[in-house]
């Protein structure tokens, strides 16, 4: 009996061994799915590679190709299935950023997952969950790791969407992402079931992945019609899946992956894989001993992605990339925090924002005009007169505000000292993580920025 065969692992799992996940788009010379079927998990067996799914599509492509990879792996990885199919057109897609998975609780990106289980996950833990260990296999579903996979009550159709702007631009994307997720919200869109919504880049920027019943088929074209009429300018490709479920291919995570993060802190791997290469070796018992010290537990991914562009700068002496990333996401918090402040104020006061403004210490008449330091004072004035979350979110946020400002006025000794901005910084990081999930909570409004 296969204990894992309707199971599946969190992407934030996938994400702690260091893998990206990869959709490729494949026409082959020859449509023989059992033949191709066949040679591909040959092919997978050999190599020792797992969560990889293979559909079959109508259209003009034939298959459509999705697997967890380590960055390592993925050029050998294209090579190998390319023969294994007999392709004769391969397109990837690359992502970056899982902005909704249809297992999210509450559309929280951690769907209430249990951080300390995961960063203490190894292999030999992985192992067991899948194949034997009943008992661990419970742990891990209890902690949010392992996920029941959607079942189908009826004959669902699959399909997955392209979405590709006129505009390649962040601030145009965000926004793009928040309205779809907004719209699929709405409950006429209920019939979608297993929604995903995921960017990157390749063969497109968004891609939509869903499924319905067959008596709502027809819905899948007036979601796409809605697409084209709201982002004019933009492309769309749809695919149907022909089959309900996979022609070969598992949601377990194989050797191949595990060879990859021998010899490795995994949660360290997991933020900054690159301090394993050969030519780091010296600075990597410091970044080591740093990043188990600070932070451990209560990071998110997107707090590992921006300390991983952090870490990245000072490990290749890159300064620059340093404040560019901090100072965006100082940029994207700042917009989403002033955006949502009235919001915010109205529903947990019943109060408009300009009748408290000086009670809180702005003196500022247009929220337009407000600075971080302003809007932060609003928010901790709101908490301490009506609490939500931590009682953190009632202290004074001139710490951040501070670290900003420092980074924007080129104040921050990066190589030298990078532990000693880099501490603080992620301190007051997971602050801000819990007061934009309040503010998303309460206001209803997604976050979208790094």
């Amino acid at each position: 009996m296969d204990i894992f065969q309707d199971k599946m692992w969190h992407h934030r799992v996938h994400e702690h061994l260091g893998e990206r996940l990869f959709y490729y788009l494949v026409r082959v010379q020859s449509f023989e799915v059992e033949h191709i079927s066949k040679r591909v998990a040959d092919m997978l067996t050999e190599q020792q590679m797992g969560s990889v799914r293979v559909f079959p599509l109508f259209g003009m492509y034939d298959f459509i190709v999705r697997a967890w990879l380590p960055l390592a792996l993925e050029r050998s990885f294209c090579e190998h299935l390319k023969i294994a199919m007999g392709s004769k057109a391969f397109y990837e897609f690359s992502v970056t950023h899982i902005d909704k998975r249809w297992y999210w609780l509450n559309d929280a990106t951690n769907y209430g997952i249990n951080r300390e289980v995961l960063e203490a996950l190894d292999a030999d833990d992985i192992r067991e969950a899948q194949s034997t260990d009943v008992s661990k296999l419970q742990v891990l579903e209890g902690a949010s790791l392992v996920i029941q996979r959607a079942t189908n009550g009826s004959p669902d159709i699959v399909f997955f969407t392209t979405l590709t702007l006129a505009q390649r631009d962040q601030q145009v994307l965000d926004r793009v992402v928040r309205q779809i997720r907004q719209h699929m919200a709405l409950s006429d869109n209920q019939d979608f079931k297993y929604l995903s919504l995921y960017r990157g880049f390749g063969f497109s920027q968004l891609l939509i992945k869903a499924q319905v019943e067959t008596s709502h088929y027809f819905r899948i074209g007036k979601l796409v019609m809605w697409l084209a009429e709201t982002f004019i300018g933009a492309m769309t490709e749809t695919y149907l899946v022909m089959s309900t479920s996979q022609t070969v291919g598992d949601q377990k995570i194989a050797e191949a992956t595990f060879r990859e993060t021998q010899g490795r802190d995994l949660y360290v791997f997991s933020i900054i894989p690159e301090v394993y290469d050969k030519e780091h070796a010296s600075k990597r018992p410091r970044i080591e001993r740093f990043l188990n010290e600070h932070g451990r537990g209560k990071l998110s991914g997107r707090d590992k992605k921006l300390i991983h562009e952090y870490i990245k700068g000072v490990l290749v002496g890159r300064t620059a990339d340093i404040t560019k990333c901090v100072s965006n996401f100082f940029i994207d918090v700042e917009a989403y925090l002033r955006d949502a402040v009235s919001a915010f104020v109205e529903l947990r006061l019943d109060v408009k924002l300009h009748s408290i403004r000086s009670e809180a210490g702005v003196s500022k008449p247009s929220v337009d005009d407000f600075t971080l330091g302003d809007t932060l004072r609003v928010y901790q004035y709101v908490q301490k007169r009506n609490p939500v979350g931590s009682e953190e979110l009632q202290q004074t946020w001139d710490p951040v505000v501070d670290i900003r400002n420092k980074i924007q006025h080129g104040r921050v000794k990066w190589q030298q000292k990078w532990e000693d901005t880099l501490a603080p910084f992620i301190h007051q990081l997971i602050r801000l993580r819990q007061l934009i999930s309040v503010v998303e909570q309460v206001t209803n409004r997604p976050y979208t920025g790094s």
